[in-house]
């Protein structure tokens, strides 16, 4: 009764309170001590505000407490009716994509198919992201089960490979996928790679990829691929160094 009685008398300083340099410490402590509708009281309180907060320092640890210990739906539903029209913003700035995160790591699935939605719509923008891609890599593995989901994933890591393979950031979301699905489920990712073994062995950051299906024994006809590459080498302008990587195959294929 006490604790309730200080939320109401707290309620409209509750979003200044969460983004101070001090008392998001308080914030943190008091939280731990909230029932379900005492944090649903909070999470009303700063609906308005809570994207604001979540990409603030200090207030995205102060939320990030909060949704840390939802354990009612209602909550759930309250947290996503705020962040429902930011989602990818939220993905993408540095401090809020720690919110998205927690969500991801904390909600049941079916909450989560409005994230999962959003972030297939900016697919390549999200994958090829600095913290856009550790959200993605958090979603695939928490929907692993899925087979739905992870379809619609393969499906966009497929089409958009190009220029995901390619990217510094979206080539571990390739590796990432592969990790997480195994080499049958990617199989169209993984033909697609050896299409194309070439230029994606030279390049800086797709040869992160194709070193790591060496490592997996993922492709089951690289070694003629390799024989092909090492002979006739000069006709692609490839020079020795650059293909360090599919010498490496044929080691690993004796082994």
């Amino acid at each position: 009764m006490e604790l309730d009685q200080l939320l109401q008398e707290i309620g409209p300083h509750i979003g200044d309170l969460m983004v101070d340099p001090y008392a998001n410490y308080m914030f943190g402590s008091l939280s731990q001590s909230c029932a379900p509708h005492q944090r649903l009281y909070i999470l009303q309180t700063i609906s308005n505000r809570l994207v604001d907060i979540a990409c603030d320092k200090k207030g995205t640890h102060a939320i990030q407490s909060l949704v840390s210990l939802i354990s009612s739906k209602q909550e759930e539903e309250m947290v996503e009716n705020s962040i429902k029209n930011h989602i990818i913003f939220l993905t993408l700035d540095s401090q809020g994509t720690h919110l998205i995160k927690k969500i991801i790591a904390r909600f049941s699935e079916d909450r989560l198919n409005l994230i999962f939605c959003k972030l297939l719509e900016r697919f390549i923008q999200v994958v090829n992201h600095q913290f856009g891609l550790c959200v993605l890599k958090d979603l695939i593995t928490k929907l692993k089960n899925n087979q739905e989901k992870c379809h619609f994933i393969l499906i966009k890591m497929r089409d958009q490979l190009d220029d995901i393979v390619q990217d510094p950031f979206g080539n571990y979301g390739v590796q990432h996928v592969i990790d997480v699905y195994g080499d049958q489920k990617c199989t169209p990712i993984i033909d697609k790679i050896l299409q194309k073994l070439v230029q994606l062995s030279i390049h800086k950051y797709s040869s992160n990829v194709v070193g790591e299906m060496h490592s997996r024994n993922l492709c089951k006809n690289i070694k003629t691929i390799h024989q092909t590459i090492v002979t006739r080498w000069h006709l692609f302008g490839i020079d020795e160094k650059q293909i360090w990587n599919l010498c490496s195959t044929e080691s690993s294929l004796r082994s």
